[in-house]
């Protein structure tokens, strides 16, 4: 696909496998993510919102600027093509970095025109997944606090004058810094929800006051049931999912709904 593209590639390498996979093409150095042709709506709509953010000088990693960035289909395949950004700082300087880059961001969301699921509709996909026993490796009584918290999604509603366009999943593992830039990549999980959703995953939440703290409080442990379920679902788990995991049961162990 690349090279009916006119770019040059000889080699892949998968750099990421998260639900989709993602390779870096050589020696074009360009980001290829890769999934299910069921998921070319949510393809299309990464590449139109990082477009959109492009086009206003907004924090985020291109689209492939020197050819079509698709998505393309082939065969049961979806494929968008990417800038390659690798970091040049570590998770520390990217985690300080990580607040006022996602206040520029939210400057070029909350105009962008496309359609966006909702929020909670990853939070029902891990309650699906709960309800056929599709996780692996978690205690019993692990999996009740998840699903405790998981069931206190349906403690709220939230008016339609608090949503606004989200990133999704805001951590600092989806932030690099290339080129002198820091910039937000990863855009599959934007959304229309609640900011509070945003600031559960964004380091050093201190720094925004949240319109709802209460909220806040009831989605971080939403958020952390969610992590546990989406680590435990990988077929081949890092050191940082096992990491992700354990911190994310003893939030929910500490959290007023345990």
């Amino acid at each position: 696909m690349a090279q009916e593209l006119g770019l040059v590639a000889e080699s892949g390498r998968r750099i990421s496998s998260s639900g989709r996979s993602v390779f870096l093409l050589e020696p074009c150095s360009v980001v290829a993510k890769v999934g299910p042709s069921s998921e070319q709506s949510r393809f299309t709509t990464e590449v139109d919102l990082a477009r959109h953010v492009q086009r206003r000088r907004g924090p985020v990693v291109p689209a492939l600027l020197r050819a079509n960035p698709g998505p393309h289909i082939r065969g049961e395949l979806v494929i968008s093509f990417w800038e390659y950004a690798p970091s040049e700082v570590g998770d520390e300087e990217l985690e300080l970095a990580a607040p006022p880059t996602y206040t520029e961001l939210r400057v070029h969301l909350d105009d962008f025109p496309g359609r966006l699921p909702s929020f909670s509709q990853p939070i029902q996909v891990c309650r699906e997944v709960l309800a056929r026993d599709e996780v692996d490796g978690l205690s019993r009584p692990a999996l009740r606090l998840v699903r405790r918290a998981l069931e206190t999604a349906d403690s709220f509603e939230v008016p339609k004058a608090d949503l606004c366009v989200l990133h999704g999943d805001p951590h600092a593992r989806n932030l690099t810094q290339s080129f002198g830039e820091v910039m937000w990549l990863d855009l599959k999980s934007a959304c229309r929800g609640p900011l509070e959703w945003d600031l559960t995953a964004l380091p050093a939440v201190r720094h925004f006051q949240a319109p709802k703290p209460e909220r806040l409080a009831t989605l971080r442990a939403v958020r952390s049931a969610c992590v546990v379920v989406w680590c435990s679902q990988k077929p081949a788990l890092e050191p940082h999912d096992r990491e992700a995991i354990e911190y994310h049961l003893q939030q929910l162990a500490s959290a007023p709904t345990a």
